[in-house]
Protein backbone atom coordinates (compact mmCIF):
# COMPACT_ATOMS: atom_id res chain seq x y z
CA UNK A 1 0.00 0.00 0.00
CA UNK A 2 1.45 3.50 -1.14
CA UNK A 3 1.94 6.18 1.71
CA UNK A 4 -0.07 9.05 2.03
CA UNK A 5 1.72 11.97 0.45
CA UNK A 6 2.69 14.06 3.05
CA UNK A 7 3.37 17.52 1.59
CA UNK A 8 5.62 20.64 1.91
CA UNK A 9 6.86 23.60 -0.30
CA UNK A 10 9.61 25.79 -0.44
CA UNK A 11 9.41 29.40 -1.51
CA UNK A 12 12.42 31.23 -2.46
CA UNK A 13 11.29 35.28 -2.70
CA UNK A 14 12.91 37.98 -5.22
CA UNK A 15 13.55 41.20 -2.92
CA UNK A 16 13.71 44.60 -3.97
CA UNK A 17 14.44 48.32 -2.30
CA UNK A 18 12.98 51.15 -4.04
CA UNK A 19 14.71 54.60 -3.71
CA UNK A 20 17.46 52.66 -2.90
CA UNK A 21 20.54 53.39 -4.99
CA UNK A 22 21.88 50.46 -4.04
CA UNK A 23 21.38 47.38 -2.00
CA UNK A 24 22.65 44.27 -0.48
CA UNK A 25 20.17 41.59 -1.23
CA UNK A 26 21.78 39.46 1.13
CA UNK A 27 21.31 42.01 4.17
CA UNK A 28 18.10 43.08 2.72
CA UNK A 29 17.43 39.47 3.41
CA UNK A 30 18.54 39.18 6.65
CA UNK A 31 16.85 42.09 7.64
CA UNK A 32 13.29 40.54 6.48
CA UNK A 33 14.12 37.39 8.29
CA UNK A 34 14.45 39.25 11.61
CA UNK A 35 11.31 41.28 10.97
CA UNK A 36 8.63 39.33 11.91
CA UNK A 37 7.65 38.18 15.14
CA UNK A 38 11.03 37.50 16.91
CA UNK A 39 9.95 35.22 20.19
CA UNK A 40 12.43 33.38 20.94
CA UNK A 41 16.50 32.13 20.83
CA UNK A 42 15.73 29.07 19.36
CA UNK A 43 18.34 27.50 16.31
CA UNK A 44 18.44 25.59 13.11
CA UNK A 45 20.18 22.55 13.66
CA UNK A 46 22.16 22.65 11.29
CA UNK A 47 23.64 19.28 11.88
CA UNK A 48 20.84 17.47 10.96
CA UNK A 49 20.84 19.00 7.19
CA UNK A 50 23.02 16.32 4.04
CA UNK A 51 21.92 18.84 1.29
CA UNK A 52 25.08 17.28 -0.54
CA UNK A 53 24.15 13.66 -0.08
CA UNK A 54 22.96 11.87 -3.54
CA UNK A 55 20.44 9.16 -3.90
CA UNK A 56 22.45 7.39 -6.28
CA UNK A 57 24.90 6.34 -3.45
CA UNK A 58 27.46 9.17 -3.49
CA UNK A 59 27.97 12.83 -2.20
CA UNK A 60 28.87 15.48 -4.22
CA UNK A 61 32.25 17.67 -2.77
CA UNK A 62 31.29 20.73 -1.07
CA UNK A 63 32.27 21.72 2.77
CA UNK A 64 29.99 20.50 5.50
CA UNK A 65 28.05 23.68 7.19
CA UNK A 66 29.55 25.89 9.26
CA UNK A 67 27.88 28.31 11.35
CA UNK A 68 27.92 30.14 14.93
CA UNK A 69 25.01 30.28 16.78
CA UNK A 70 24.97 34.32 16.42
CA UNK A 71 25.21 33.84 12.30
CA UNK A 72 22.34 30.67 12.51
CA UNK A 73 19.90 33.33 14.65
CA UNK A 74 20.44 36.35 11.83
CA UNK A 75 19.69 33.11 9.22
CA UNK A 76 17.07 31.42 10.59
CA UNK A 77 13.42 32.09 12.07
CA UNK A 78 11.55 28.99 13.66
CA UNK A 79 7.73 29.59 13.96
CA UNK A 80 5.08 29.13 15.78
CA UNK A 81 3.08 27.47 12.89
CA UNK A 82 5.78 24.74 12.47
CA UNK A 83 7.39 26.71 9.73
CA UNK A 84 10.82 27.73 8.67
CA UNK A 85 11.72 31.62 7.95
CA UNK A 86 15.37 31.86 6.86
CA UNK A 87 17.44 33.11 3.81
CA UNK A 88 18.62 30.91 1.25
CA UNK A 89 21.75 32.66 -0.56
CA UNK A 90 20.54 35.97 -1.95
CA UNK A 91 16.91 35.61 -1.27
CA UNK A 92 14.39 35.06 2.07
CA UNK A 93 12.88 31.92 2.15
CA UNK A 94 9.74 30.34 3.70
CA UNK A 95 9.14 26.76 4.16
CA UNK A 96 5.73 25.30 4.94
CA UNK A 97 5.11 22.87 7.60
CA UNK A 98 4.46 19.28 6.57
CA UNK A 99 0.85 18.97 5.30
CA UNK A 100 -1.59 15.76 4.72
CA UNK A 101 -3.55 16.89 2.23
CA UNK A 102 -3.66 19.35 -0.38
CA UNK A 103 -5.91 22.17 0.78
CA UNK A 104 -3.67 22.80 4.14
CA UNK A 105 -0.70 23.03 1.69
CA UNK A 106 -2.24 25.73 -0.66
CA UNK A 107 -3.68 27.68 2.56
CA UNK A 108 -0.58 27.28 4.17
CA UNK A 109 1.32 28.60 0.71
CA UNK A 110 -0.46 31.47 1.36
CA UNK A 111 0.20 32.47 4.83
CA UNK A 112 3.30 32.14 3.88
CA UNK A 113 3.02 34.90 1.61
CA UNK A 114 1.36 37.08 4.62
CA UNK A 115 4.16 36.13 6.60
CA UNK A 116 6.90 37.34 3.78
CA UNK A 117 4.87 40.38 3.52
CA UNK A 118 4.70 41.18 6.88
CA UNK A 119 8.44 40.62 7.49
CA UNK A 120 9.13 43.03 4.76
CA UNK A 121 7.01 45.87 5.68
CA UNK A 122 8.45 45.33 9.20
CA UNK A 123 11.77 45.58 7.66
CA UNK A 124 10.61 48.70 5.49
CA UNK A 125 10.23 50.21 8.75
CA UNK A 126 14.35 50.01 9.67
CA UNK A 127 15.61 51.41 6.21
CA UNK A 128 16.00 55.19 5.40
CA UNK A 129 13.11 57.54 5.23
CA UNK A 130 11.31 57.12 1.47
CA UNK A 131 13.27 53.52 0.76
CA UNK A 132 10.50 50.61 0.97
CA UNK A 133 11.70 46.74 0.22
CA UNK A 134 9.12 44.86 -2.02
CA UNK A 135 8.87 40.78 -2.32
CA UNK A 136 8.24 38.97 -5.51
CA UNK A 137 6.41 35.03 -5.56
CA UNK A 138 8.44 34.22 -8.87
CA UNK A 139 11.31 32.07 -10.33
CA UNK A 140 13.45 34.75 -12.07
CA UNK A 141 14.59 38.46 -12.28
CA UNK A 142 14.63 38.78 -16.03
CA UNK A 143 18.36 39.34 -16.07
CA UNK A 144 19.37 35.70 -16.13
CA UNK A 145 19.18 34.32 -12.39
CA UNK A 146 16.71 32.22 -10.97
CA UNK A 147 15.42 30.98 -8.14
CA UNK A 148 13.41 28.44 -6.64
CA UNK A 149 10.02 27.01 -5.97
CA UNK A 150 10.51 23.31 -4.43
CA UNK A 151 8.16 20.51 -3.32
CA UNK A 152 8.55 17.94 -0.95
CA UNK A 153 6.72 14.66 -0.77
CA UNK A 154 7.14 12.06 1.53
CA UNK A 155 7.79 8.45 -0.05
CA UNK A 156 8.44 4.73 0.78
CA UNK A 157 11.83 4.03 0.99
CA UNK A 158 11.46 0.81 -1.36
CA UNK A 159 9.92 3.39 -3.89
CA UNK A 160 12.68 6.12 -3.92
CA UNK A 161 15.73 2.81 -3.99
CA UNK A 162 13.37 1.99 -7.25
CA UNK A 163 13.30 5.59 -8.21
CA UNK A 164 17.07 5.99 -7.88
CA UNK A 165 19.41 2.79 -8.51
CA UNK A 166 23.07 2.69 -8.80
CA UNK A 167 24.67 5.15 -11.20
CA UNK A 168 25.71 2.55 -13.61
CA UNK A 169 22.01 1.73 -13.88
CA UNK A 170 18.85 3.12 -15.90
CA UNK A 171 16.45 5.27 -13.69
CA UNK A 172 13.92 3.75 -15.32
CA UNK A 173 10.86 5.16 -13.29
CA UNK A 174 11.73 8.55 -13.76
CA UNK A 175 12.38 8.43 -17.27
CA UNK A 176 9.16 6.43 -18.51
CA UNK A 177 7.18 7.79 -16.12
CA UNK A 178 8.01 10.92 -13.66
CA UNK A 179 10.09 12.78 -16.33
CA UNK A 180 7.36 12.98 -18.88
CA UNK A 181 5.13 13.96 -16.17
CA UNK A 182 7.39 17.15 -14.86
CA UNK A 183 8.04 18.07 -18.28
CA UNK A 184 4.56 18.47 -19.59
CA UNK A 185 2.26 19.18 -16.22
CA UNK A 186 3.84 22.82 -16.77
CA UNK A 187 0.62 23.84 -19.11
CA UNK A 188 -1.47 24.16 -15.80
CA UNK A 189 1.11 25.12 -13.06
CA UNK A 190 3.28 27.28 -15.51
CA UNK A 191 3.19 30.79 -13.67
CA UNK A 192 4.03 32.55 -17.35
CA UNK A 193 7.19 34.72 -18.30
CA UNK A 194 7.50 37.44 -20.64
CA UNK A 195 10.76 36.37 -22.90
CA UNK A 196 13.07 33.65 -22.66
CA UNK A 197 16.39 33.04 -21.15
CA UNK A 198 19.54 30.85 -21.20
CA UNK A 199 19.97 30.87 -24.47
CA UNK A 200 16.77 28.76 -25.31
CA UNK A 201 15.60 30.84 -28.64
CA UNK A 202 13.54 33.86 -28.82
CA UNK A 203 9.84 33.78 -27.09
CA UNK A 204 7.46 36.87 -26.78
CA UNK A 205 5.64 34.81 -23.95
CA UNK A 206 5.48 31.13 -22.57
CA UNK A 207 4.24 28.95 -20.06
CA UNK A 208 6.87 28.76 -17.35
CA UNK A 209 9.36 30.98 -15.42
CA UNK A 210 11.77 28.24 -14.44
CA UNK A 211 12.20 25.75 -18.09
CA UNK A 212 14.22 27.77 -19.76
CA UNK A 213 17.29 26.82 -16.91
CA UNK A 214 16.92 22.80 -16.89
CA UNK A 215 20.04 21.60 -18.46
CA UNK A 216 19.64 17.71 -16.84
CA UNK A 217 17.48 14.55 -16.41
CA UNK A 218 18.83 13.31 -13.07
CA UNK A 219 21.16 15.21 -10.67
CA UNK A 220 21.77 16.13 -6.90
CA UNK A 221 22.40 19.91 -7.60
CA UNK A 222 19.69 22.57 -7.67
CA UNK A 223 21.92 25.73 -8.46
CA UNK A 224 23.55 24.64 -11.93
CA UNK A 225 23.23 22.22 -14.15
CA UNK A 226 19.71 22.05 -12.56
CA UNK A 227 17.95 18.54 -13.35
CA UNK A 228 14.68 17.88 -14.18
CA UNK A 229 14.45 15.20 -11.24
CA UNK A 230 16.58 16.10 -8.19
CA UNK A 231 18.44 13.17 -6.69
CA UNK A 232 18.95 14.89 -3.64
CA UNK A 233 19.27 12.22 -0.30
CA UNK A 234 18.12 14.14 2.57
CA UNK A 235 15.21 12.67 4.55
CA UNK A 236 14.62 14.73 7.76
CA UNK A 237 12.64 11.30 8.49
CA UNK A 238 13.46 7.69 9.28
CA UNK A 239 15.44 6.77 6.29
CA UNK A 240 14.92 2.86 6.58
CA UNK A 241 10.92 4.07 5.98
CA UNK A 242 10.87 6.84 4.44
CA UNK A 243 12.49 9.17 1.77
CA UNK A 244 11.69 13.05 1.09
CA UNK A 245 11.39 13.58 -2.77
CA UNK A 246 12.56 16.71 -3.41
CA UNK A 247 11.06 18.46 -6.72
CA UNK A 248 12.37 21.74 -8.17
CA UNK A 249 10.97 21.45 -11.54
CA UNK A 250 8.14 23.70 -10.97
CA UNK A 251 6.74 27.58 -10.85
CA UNK A 252 6.02 29.94 -7.93
CA UNK A 253 2.14 29.92 -8.12
CA UNK A 254 -0.07 32.69 -6.84
CA UNK A 255 -3.92 31.10 -8.35
CA UNK A 256 -5.02 28.45 -5.95
CA UNK A 257 -6.16 26.35 -8.57
CA UNK A 258 -2.36 26.28 -10.06
CA UNK A 259 -0.99 25.40 -6.83
CA UNK A 260 -4.14 22.77 -6.22
CA UNK A 261 -3.52 20.95 -9.37
CA UNK A 262 0.61 20.73 -8.96
CA UNK A 263 0.25 19.55 -5.39
CA UNK A 264 -2.59 16.86 -5.88
CA UNK A 265 -1.23 15.78 -9.30
CA UNK A 266 1.96 14.69 -8.09
CA UNK A 267 0.79 13.04 -4.98
CA UNK A 268 -1.04 10.94 -7.15
CA UNK A 269 1.47 10.10 -9.33
CA UNK A 270 3.53 8.84 -6.43
CA UNK A 271 0.71 6.82 -4.80
CA UNK A 272 0.49 5.07 -8.55
CA UNK A 273 4.69 4.65 -8.78
CA UNK A 274 4.58 3.22 -5.18
CA UNK A 275 1.91 1.02 -5.82
CA UNK A 276 3.12 -0.15 -9.03
CA UNK A 277 0.24 0.69 -10.81
CA UNK A 278 1.50 2.64 -13.76
CA UNK A 279 2.50 1.02 -16.88
CA UNK A 280 2.76 2.80 -20.09
CA UNK A 281 6.37 4.05 -20.88
CA UNK A 282 6.38 7.94 -22.05
CA UNK A 283 10.16 8.48 -22.04
CA UNK A 284 10.82 11.31 -23.63
CA UNK A 285 13.39 11.36 -26.63
CA UNK A 286 14.97 14.46 -25.43
CA UNK A 287 13.41 15.35 -22.06
CA UNK A 288 15.61 18.60 -21.70
CA UNK A 289 14.74 20.13 -25.04
CA UNK A 290 10.85 19.03 -24.44
CA UNK A 291 10.97 20.96 -21.17
CA UNK A 292 11.64 24.24 -23.62
CA UNK A 293 9.79 23.35 -26.13
CA UNK A 294 6.57 23.14 -24.29
CA UNK A 295 7.04 26.25 -22.54
CA UNK A 296 7.81 27.50 -25.73
CA UNK A 297 4.12 26.56 -27.00
CA UNK A 298 1.37 28.58 -25.33
CA UNK A 299 -1.28 26.46 -28.25
CA UNK A 300 -0.57 23.47 -25.65
CA UNK A 301 -0.21 21.57 -28.98
CA UNK A 302 2.71 21.36 -30.75
CA UNK A 303 3.99 17.54 -29.92
CA UNK A 304 6.35 16.08 -28.66
CA UNK A 305 8.51 12.94 -29.44
CA UNK A 306 8.95 9.95 -27.58
CA UNK A 307 12.10 7.95 -27.34
CA UNK A 308 9.71 5.11 -29.16
CA UNK A 309 9.33 7.38 -31.82
CA UNK A 310 5.41 8.71 -30.80
CA UNK A 311 4.50 11.88 -30.76
CA UNK A 312 1.70 13.00 -28.39
CA UNK A 313 0.67 17.19 -27.20
CA UNK A 314 1.48 17.72 -23.86
CA UNK A 315 -2.23 17.88 -23.50
CA UNK A 316 -2.48 13.92 -24.31
CA UNK A 317 0.52 12.70 -22.31
CA UNK A 318 -1.17 14.81 -19.31
CA UNK A 319 -4.54 13.21 -20.45
CA UNK A 320 -2.79 9.64 -20.12
CA UNK A 321 -1.99 9.98 -16.17
CA UNK A 322 -5.09 11.76 -15.65
CA UNK A 323 -7.22 8.61 -17.09
CA UNK A 324 -4.74 6.42 -15.50
CA UNK A 325 -5.31 7.92 -12.14
CA UNK A 326 -9.05 7.78 -12.80
CA UNK A 327 -8.48 4.05 -13.46
CA UNK A 328 -6.51 3.64 -10.27
CA UNK A 329 -8.96 5.72 -8.01
CA UNK A 330 -11.82 3.36 -8.82
CA UNK A 331 -9.74 -0.10 -8.93
CA UNK A 332 -9.45 -0.51 -4.80
CA UNK A 333 -5.41 -0.49 -4.40
CA UNK A 334 -6.64 3.72 -2.89
CA UNK A 335 -9.38 4.45 -1.15
CA UNK A 336 -10.15 7.86 -2.49
CA UNK A 337 -11.07 11.45 -0.20
CA UNK A 338 -12.42 14.29 -1.47
CA UNK A 339 -9.76 16.14 -2.38
CA UNK A 340 -8.34 13.52 -4.58
CA UNK A 341 -11.96 12.92 -6.31
CA UNK A 342 -11.74 17.35 -7.22
CA UNK A 343 -8.53 17.22 -7.99
CA UNK A 344 -9.17 13.97 -10.55
CA UNK A 345 -12.21 16.11 -11.55
CA UNK A 346 -10.55 19.67 -11.60
CA UNK A 347 -7.59 17.87 -13.79
CA UNK A 348 -10.04 16.83 -16.53
CA UNK A 349 -11.47 19.61 -17.15
CA UNK A 350 -8.31 21.89 -16.99
CA UNK A 351 -6.94 19.32 -19.50
CA UNK A 352 -10.06 19.62 -21.39
CA UNK A 353 -10.00 23.30 -21.45
CA UNK A 354 -6.07 23.72 -22.39
CA UNK A 355 -7.03 21.42 -25.97
CA UNK A 356 -9.89 23.58 -26.87
CA UNK A 357 -8.39 26.90 -26.16
CA UNK A 358 -6.42 27.61 -23.45
CA UNK A 359 -7.36 30.86 -23.00
CA UNK A 360 -10.73 29.62 -21.35
CA UNK A 361 -8.47 29.37 -18.26
CA UNK A 362 -8.20 33.09 -18.14
CA UNK A 363 -9.45 33.07 -14.16
CA UNK A 364 -8.09 29.93 -12.94
CA UNK A 365 -4.46 29.09 -14.42
CA UNK A 366 -1.34 31.54 -13.71
CA UNK A 367 0.07 31.35 -16.80
CA UNK A 368 -3.32 32.67 -18.81
CA UNK A 369 -4.25 34.52 -16.07
CA UNK A 370 -0.88 36.77 -16.49
CA UNK A 371 -1.51 36.25 -20.18
CA UNK A 372 -4.70 37.54 -20.12
CA UNK A 373 -3.99 40.67 -18.07
CA UNK A 374 -1.00 41.58 -20.46
CA UNK A 375 -2.43 41.09 -22.95
CA UNK A 376 -5.34 43.64 -22.22
CA UNK A 377 -2.92 46.04 -20.91
CA UNK A 378 -0.95 45.89 -23.75
CA UNK A 379 -3.82 46.54 -26.15
CA UNK A 380 -4.44 49.70 -24.22
CA UNK A 381 -1.60 51.00 -24.73
CA UNK A 382 0.21 49.76 -27.68
CA UNK A 383 2.89 47.99 -26.66
CA UNK A 384 5.06 45.49 -28.17
CA UNK A 385 5.86 42.26 -26.12
CA UNK A 386 9.46 43.88 -26.18
CA UNK A 387 9.07 46.81 -24.10
CA UNK A 388 10.52 47.28 -20.89
CA UNK A 389 6.61 48.01 -19.81
CA UNK A 390 5.42 44.72 -20.40
CA UNK A 391 8.61 43.31 -18.54
CA UNK A 392 7.50 45.15 -15.43
CA UNK A 393 3.88 43.89 -15.81
CA UNK A 394 5.27 40.32 -15.53
CA UNK A 395 7.15 41.23 -12.48
CA UNK A 396 4.30 42.97 -10.77
CA UNK A 397 2.10 40.66 -11.45
CA UNK A 398 4.29 38.53 -8.41
CA UNK A 399 4.63 41.54 -5.66
CA UNK A 400 2.52 39.38 -2.89
CA UNK A 401 1.50 43.12 -1.33
CA UNK A 402 -2.33 42.48 -1.60
CA UNK A 403 -2.79 46.53 -2.20
CA UNK A 404 -0.24 46.60 -5.10
CA UNK A 405 0.13 43.35 -6.65
CA UNK A 406 -1.41 42.93 -10.41
CA UNK A 407 -2.70 39.38 -9.18
CA UNK A 408 -3.91 40.72 -5.77
CA UNK A 409 -5.77 43.48 -7.58
CA UNK A 410 -7.56 40.70 -10.03
CA UNK A 411 -8.17 38.85 -7.30
CA UNK A 412 -9.69 41.56 -5.37
CA UNK A 413 -11.89 42.41 -8.43
CA UNK A 414 -13.31 39.13 -8.61
CA UNK A 415 -10.96 38.41 -11.82
CA UNK A 416 -10.07 35.30 -10.68
CA UNK A 417 -11.72 31.75 -9.45
CA UNK A 418 -10.54 30.52 -5.77
CA UNK A 419 -10.77 27.17 -4.08
CA UNK A 420 -11.44 28.71 -0.99
CA UNK A 421 -14.49 31.60 -0.19
CA UNK A 422 -12.57 33.36 2.16
CA UNK A 423 -9.31 33.93 4.03
CA UNK A 424 -10.23 31.49 7.16
CA UNK A 425 -7.36 28.82 7.06
CA UNK A 426 -5.15 30.82 5.40
CA UNK A 427 -5.40 33.01 8.53
CA UNK A 428 -5.53 30.08 11.07
CA UNK A 429 -2.14 28.93 9.59
CA UNK A 430 -0.55 32.02 10.16
CA UNK A 431 -0.43 31.29 13.52
CA UNK A 432 -1.11 27.65 14.04
CA UNK A 433 0.63 24.03 12.66
CA UNK A 434 -1.66 21.78 10.95
CA UNK A 435 -2.97 19.33 13.24
CA UNK A 436 -2.22 16.20 11.34
CA UNK A 437 1.47 15.53 10.91
CA UNK A 438 4.68 15.99 13.15
CA UNK A 439 4.38 19.52 12.69
CA UNK A 440 2.00 19.65 15.43
CA UNK A 441 4.13 18.71 17.76
CA UNK A 442 7.02 20.85 16.99
CA UNK A 443 4.96 23.59 16.73
CA UNK A 444 3.52 23.60 20.13
CA UNK A 445 7.29 22.16 21.68
CA UNK A 446 8.47 26.00 20.42
CA UNK A 447 5.98 28.18 21.61
CA UNK A 448 5.00 25.81 24.70
CA UNK A 449 8.55 25.51 26.28
CA UNK A 450 9.81 28.28 24.60
CA UNK A 451 12.83 29.34 26.68
CA UNK A 452 13.78 25.12 27.44
CA UNK A 453 14.37 24.16 23.53
CA UNK A 454 17.61 24.78 22.02
CA UNK A 455 17.54 24.10 18.73
CA UNK A 456 14.80 22.19 15.85
CA UNK A 457 15.14 20.86 12.98
CA UNK A 458 12.03 19.49 10.76
CA UNK A 459 12.81 15.85 12.39
CA UNK A 460 14.40 16.65 15.98
CA UNK A 461 14.15 18.87 18.45
CA UNK A 462 16.72 19.74 21.41
CA UNK A 463 15.76 20.51 24.34
CA UNK A 464 18.03 22.11 27.19
CA UNK A 465 17.51 20.24 30.54
CA UNK A 466 21.24 21.79 32.14
CA UNK A 467 24.15 24.16 31.57
CA UNK A 468 25.76 21.58 29.92
CA UNK A 469 22.92 18.32 29.21
CA UNK A 470 20.81 18.70 26.50
CA UNK A 471 17.54 16.10 25.81
CA UNK A 472 16.96 15.12 22.09
CA UNK A 473 13.48 14.24 21.38
CA UNK A 474 13.50 12.68 17.05
CA UNK A 475 10.59 12.98 15.33
CA UNK A 476 11.02 10.26 12.59
CA UNK A 477 7.58 9.72 11.82
CA UNK A 478 5.80 12.82 9.71
CA UNK A 479 2.40 11.15 10.36
CA UNK A 480 3.33 11.35 14.24
CA UNK A 481 3.13 13.90 16.99
CA UNK A 482 0.05 15.17 15.66
CA UNK A 483 -3.05 16.95 17.81
CA UNK A 484 -4.80 13.49 17.96
CA UNK A 485 -1.35 11.02 19.34
CA UNK A 486 0.17 14.44 21.50
CA UNK A 487 -2.49 16.92 22.15
CA UNK A 488 -3.70 15.45 25.33
CA UNK A 489 -0.20 14.84 26.41
CA UNK A 490 0.98 18.25 26.02
CA UNK A 491 -2.19 20.19 27.50
CA UNK A 492 -1.11 17.82 31.08
CA UNK A 493 2.49 18.82 30.56
CA UNK A 494 3.24 22.44 32.21
CA UNK A 495 6.74 21.66 32.08
CA UNK A 496 9.42 19.97 30.32
CA UNK A 497 10.29 17.82 33.05
CA UNK A 498 6.53 16.65 32.90
CA UNK A 499 6.66 16.32 28.99
CA UNK A 500 9.95 13.94 29.04
CA UNK A 501 7.89 11.55 32.30
CA UNK A 502 4.59 11.55 30.46
CA UNK A 503 6.30 10.83 26.68
CA UNK A 504 8.33 7.77 28.62
CA UNK A 505 5.17 6.73 29.91
CA UNK A 506 3.65 6.62 26.53
CA UNK A 507 6.03 4.55 25.15
CA UNK A 508 5.96 2.00 27.94
CA UNK A 509 2.41 1.57 27.67
CA UNK A 510 2.99 1.30 23.63
CA UNK A 511 5.62 -1.29 24.17
CA UNK A 512 3.12 -3.04 26.61
CA UNK A 513 0.14 -3.31 23.97
CA UNK A 514 2.81 -4.47 21.49
CA UNK A 515 3.62 -7.36 23.54
CA UNK A 516 0.10 -8.10 24.60
CA UNK A 517 -0.03 -7.98 20.60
Amino acid sequence: MSLEKIAGLEQEYAIQVEQARYFDPVEMSYLVVDSFNREHQIIWDYVKETPLADARGFSERGDEIQISQKENYKVNNLLGNGARLYVDHAHPEFSTAECRNVYDLIAFDKAGELIMNMASEGASQRLPAGQEIRIYKNNTDHKGNTYGTHENYLVQTSMYDRLFPALNQPPELILKHLVPFLVTRQIFCGAGKVGSENRTGPVDYQISQRADFFESVVGGQTTFCRPIVNSRDEPHADRRYFRRLHVIAGDANLTEFSTFLKIGTMQLILRMLEDGFLKESLELDQPVQAMVNVSHDITCRKPVKLLDGRQFSPVEIQRRFMEAAEDYCASGMVEPDDSMLCVLKEWRSVLDDLAEDPDRLYRKIDWVVKKWLIERLRAKKNLPWRDPRVKRIDIQYHDINREKGLYYILEREGQVERIFEDDKLIHYFLKHPPSDTRAFFRSRCITQYTDQVLMANWDVITFKTGRSVHKVIPLQDPRKGTEAHVGDLLDNSPDIRTLFENLEDRQHASAMERVKG
